[in-house]
């Protein structure tokens, strides 16, 4: 017999001559290949769905399925029946890409080659997330009503088993005054577009003692006050102040571009740890009144800070307050019972106006330590600024600036013994014209607090503590000297704590 024929992309023909002693027998088979199916994939919250790959003429499918992008290996779906042209892939893992293979079969053809796509599942997105508050507005017309637009200005309203509210909001609106006065359910407020661009009188979120965090990104300053579980709040972009005043939980405040922080803005905030303001000019009366638990601040270009109880009772010996450019510094009771080291290199003229004692620093502690402009040494009728010498005699430390030389940055940060909490830090000292006096340590912990200056270390192979299990951190160090001169930003580090 003789067996010959060809293969195209869709059909195989084969020329069968055979021979059985007596004749010759020629037979021609032919046979089209399936269409390759056209996939495509949706993806859910912890599901794939594939539809979209019907072929003409086909009888039953084949669907597998693998985590990397490899045929060979790729396994059956599971409870697929073999014939329906749509298929959900349930149970996965949301962020775990799916990739997906599918041949058509049918009687009198060839199989199909093999059809691919992929999908990512995912919880969905939306613009507005309001947490427990579902029971209270259980529909479009409620939220509506509540915020100040129209039932069609809400898409997809839902809500979950735990009455947490998820919708699109797809016009701009402003925050009532008093929105959640005394609503003790909700549990978060989200607007991730940005969709509030405005707030209206105060009270937004008073008295909420369910809420945990605010998570706005209009160029707002809304107001918490009394949330005693509010932990956080993010607001990436407003360029106004701060304000969450007795909100006793409250651990970070995001706000890069805000300007000012208002009267009482983070007064009894006993957990909040640090506040970094590159860009703040004003601190109002009262706006850090009666923090009794560590507090760093640091607001390197404001030049005036002279508010009446502006940071009253910080008495915490762990306080760092770095105030670079301040030229103008004190009335009677700022900085009353203060501890810890202020940093005030740029002030020449008196503090509090007076070249006596004018009563900023009263009642400060024995753990208090200034670092002072040399010019305040002789600024009183040739002796000591009366409120430095006010410190002295309550047993505080007064250094005066005499070389503003910094010194010279780390190079060779790394770490070493990262746990689910900590992490040690190594370095070579760097040069230094004065003697190192320490070093500021910079965290970005991953909870979308961004940098802060969290702590000081003294050396090398010092443990930094604190960190949160299983997020991406970053570090750097800023070297300062005796007379607290700073060196620029150390190299950077990034890990993955445990």
């Amino acid at each position: 017999y003789l067996l010959t024929g060809t293969i195209s992309s869709s059909a195989l023909n084969i020329l069968v001559c055979t021979y059985d002693g007596q004749k010759v027998q020629i037979s021609n088979i032919q046979k089209s290949y399936l269409a390759t199916p056209s996939l495509s994939v949706t993806s859910g919250d912890v599901e794939n769905l594939l539809n979209g790959f019907a072929v003409t003429n086909a009888t039953s499918y084949s669907i597998k399925f693998n985590t990397v992008d490899d045929e060979a290996t790729a396994t059956d779906v599971p409870g697929y029946n073999g014939t329906d042209t749509i298929y959900s892939h349930t149970g996965l893992t949301n962020g775990q890409i799916y990739y997906y293979y599918v041949k058509a079969s049918a009687s009198g053809f060839l199989q199909s080659a093999t059809g691919t796509g992929n999908g990512t599942p995912a919880l969905p997105v939306f613009n507005t997330e309001i947490g427990g508050v579902g029971l209270t507005y259980s529909n479009e017309s409620q939220l509506a009503t509540l915020l100040g637009i129209t039932a069609g200005d809400i898409s997809d309203f839902a809500v979950d088993v735990n009455n947490n509210i998820t919708c699109d909001i797809n016009v701009n609106y402003t925050l009532p005054n008093q929105t959640f006065l005394n609503n003790t359910d909700i549990t978060y407020y989200k607007d991730s577009d940005g969709r509030c661009t405005a707030v209206s009188g105060s009270e937004h979120f008073r008295g909420c003692s369910s809420l945990l965090y605010i998570d706005m990104h209009g160029d707002i300053s809304p107001i918490a006050w009394s949330c005693s579980s509010l932990e956080y709040i993010n607001l990436p972009n407003n360029t106004g102040s701060y304000y969450a005043r007795s909100c006793g939980s409250l651990k970070w405040q995001y706000s890069p571009l805000a300007t000012s922080i208002n009267s009482y803005a983070l007064s009894d905030a006993e957990s909040i740890e640090s506040v970094s303001g590159d860009l703040v000019t004003s601190v109002l009366g009262n706006a850090f009144r009666d923090l009794t638990s560590k507090l760093i601040l640091e607001f390197p270009i404001i030049t005036t800070i002279s508010s009446v109880n502006a940071l009253y009772f910080c008495s915490n010996s762990a306080n760092i307050f770095l105030f670079n450019s301040v030229t103008t510094f004190g009335v009677s009771g700022m900085l009353r019972n203060f501890n810890g080291t202020l940093y005030i290199p740029n002030l020449t003229s008196p503090i509090g106006g007076v070249n006596g004692d004018s009563g900023t620093l009263l009642n400060c502690g024995s753990s208090t330590v200034i670092y002072a402009n040399n010019a305040l040494s002789t600024i009183n009728g040739g002796g000591i600024d009366g409120d430095l010498a006010y410190v002295q005699s309550r047993g505080g430390t007064v250094i005066f600036i005499t070389n503003t030389t910094p010194p010279s940055a780390v190079s060779d940060l790394s770490t070493s013994n990262i746990t689910s909490s900590s992490v040690d830090l190594t370095f070579t000292t760097p040069s230094s014209t004065n003697t190192i006096g320490g070093y500021d340590v910079y965290i970005d912990r991953g909870d979308g607090a961004g940098y802060r200056l969290i702590q000081t270390m003294s050396a090398s192979g010092e443990t930094i503590p604190t960190l949160i299990s299983g997020n991406e951190t970053k570090i750097k160090l800023k070297t300062y000297d005796e007379f607290r001169n700073r060196s620029a930003y150390s190299n950077e580090v990034t890990f993955t704590v445990l």
